[in-house]
């Protein structure tokens, strides 16, 4: 159970899975033995040190204490409206902030000088702390005279921590700021959260109750969202997920905080949360929709949109995993959403156009080689939903061989004119030599199906190698000609010959010389042979 529990074997199995998984298959588990395994880890890490040596040490941390330095109110990031012109923070960011700490190399200090790297500690403020797979907040914080740029922020044991560098002026503890959050960054993110809390419900709606979180990650510019679910994900589904998304953004449902008690929400079968998950006494329940039929419910303490209509759109623009049952699925929200479908809508023309132009049997190796790298282009450049990108690789891929076959056709019809033509100009010699640029496969293509009434010969050349291919006529002794290819062409080069017999009964003899740059070379020791086979 516990080896399960850690996520051995892919991923972290909740004990309610596992009770459900071993009552079905007649198993008995011993849950004393893990609760008591259980105890014996927290009492473990009950002792490591709350703070992480890097950004604020146990040191710095126990100082802080001792100076009666309390837990930062951070309940202000909460603190935003909005209206038609969009979400308005003004609230939050008129407020003033005092500093009660300040941290510079992994020490208190008492002040900070312009230029410096450090952290600041406020007795509150609006900003948000990296958690819950959510980002955190950037911005400034705004004092007398003076600005410093908050470039992330971390909570630790009931401190928010500003790091970033402080751009002009001073700071010493007392000092009153004013916080100034990204506002785009911080709408992009609320945006994104939300979505994963939709996603997640139209992830349980198509592939049921059984899907469960294992992480996300929450960023301004898109968001991804692990989950474990032993159904398999096609690209319908995958389609069928983001279209409930968009529906649930178009719907325009509220959503809700409320705080409540753990018990409660455990209690409570609509409710999600995380397995494994250590929640506080007091939660925060965000909810999507109406209270009697909600569309989501989950333990959240993230900054979200007021309304799943501010999302503007959705899209999932990949779909990964991770692990053993666990898949990862990357989203985007807002205007780069609704990029990505115009995008896709475009990509999917294109691949129609493609498919067309196919069926008609109308157009060139050339126009069909452009249309598929226009194709490819869009895949490898282009933001697209997951389902079109899959279908467009399938389209470029399924018909790639029909582009190469028809490249081939055209090359071995151009093969036969060129053959035609010479024969035509040289209708009065006794042989014709001549070099091409195609290979040695698409020689003998051209030549085998060519009714000789004198030798032919094309030269070519190779990336390391020279390639003669010959046709005689059926009264032309091939033999000999090998024998006399080999005395010219032998010596200090690696010869193969081979010798078969074309559609019309008459000889082909191949010889391939290793070697670079030997096309001019050969040419002239085939046309000696031929010149000496004539007289």
């Amino acid at each position: 159970m516990w080896q399960l529990s850690e996520g051995k074997y892919g991923c972290s199995v909740p004990v309610d899975l596992m009770l459900d998984l071993a009552e079905e298959h007649g198993v008995s588990l011993d849950l004393q033995e893990f609760e008591q395994r259980l105890q014996h880890v927290k009492e473990q890490q009950s002792h490591v040190p709350l703070i992480e040596e890097g950004v604020i040490s146990q040191r710095c941390y126990e100082s802080l204490q001792k100076q009666g330095v309390t837990a930062t109110d951070d309940s202000f990031k909460y603190q935003y409206s909005s209206s038609e012109s969009g979400y308005d923070f003004s609230e939050c960011q008129d407020l003033a902030c005092r500093v009660v700490g300040l941290i510079k190399g992994q020490e208190v200090t008492a002040a900070a000088r312009e230029g410096s790297k450090v952290a600041v500690i406020l007795d509150r403020t609006c900003f948000y702390a990296e958690g819950g797979g959510q980002v955190a907040d950037r911005g400034r914080l705004v004092c007398q005279g003076g600005q410093f740029a908050v470039e992330d922020v971390q909570e630790y044991n009931g401190y928010v921590i500003h790091l970033g560098t402080l751009v002009s002026g001073s700071l010493v503890p007392g000092d009153i700021i004013h916080p100034v959050v990204s506002q785009e960054e911080r709408v992009a993110c609320m945006r994104n959260h939300t979505a994963t809390h939709l996603l997640q419900a139209a992830l349980r709606q198509h592939l049921g109750a059984s899907v469960m979180q294992q992480g996300s990650n929450v960023r301004s510019d898109r968001l991804s969202f692990d989950f474990l679910c032993l159904e398999k994900l096609t690209k319908e589904t995958v389609k069928e997920i983001e279209s409930s998304v968009r529906q649930f953004v178009r719907q325009g449902h509220e959503v809700c905080r409320r705080q409540m008690s753990l018990q409660e929400a455990l209690n409570s079968k609509e409710i999600v949360t995380v397995p494994n998950e250590e929640y506080p006494p007091e939660v925060t329940l965000v909810q999507i929709g109406d209270l009697e039929d909600a569309v989501s419910g989950e333990l959240c303490g993230g900054t979200h949109v007021l309304n799943t209509g501010d999302i503007e759109d959705f899209c999932i623009t990949r779909v990964s995993s991770v692990s053993q049952g666990v898949r990862r699925v990357f989203g985007v929200t807002g205007h780069t959403a609704a990029g990505a479908h115009e995008n896709g809508t475009w990509l999917m023309e294109l691949c129609q156009e493609f498919s067309d132009l196919v069926a008609s049997q109308s157009c060139s190796a050339a126009e069909l080689t452009e249309k598929s790298q226009r194709i490819k282009q869009m895949l490898d450049t282009e933001l697209l939903p997951h389902y079109v990108r899959d279908h467009g690789s399938s389209v470029v891929e399924t018909l790639a061989q029909y582009v190469a076959a028809t490249a081939n056709r055209e090359r071995q019809a151009q093969m036969r004119r060129t053959v035609e033509d010479l024969l035509r100009c040289s209708s009065h010699a006794p042989f014709v030599v001549h070099s091409t640029k195609f290979d040695g496969k698409q020689m003998i293509k051209a030549l085998s199906s060519l009714e000789a009434g004198k030798p032919v010969a094309l030269v070519s050349c190779e990336k390391k190698s020279a390639v003669v291919v010959m046709v005689l006529p059926k009264e032309q002794p091939a033999d000999k000609i090998q024998t006399m290819l080999t005395e010219a062409i032998g010596g200090s080069h690696q010869l193969k010959v081979k010798s078969t017999v074309n559609d019309y009964g008459t000889k082909l003899v191949q010889v391939t010389v290793k070697g670079t740059d030997l096309s001019d070379w050969l040419e002239h020791k085939v046309t000696d042979v031929m010149t000496s086979l004539s007289r």
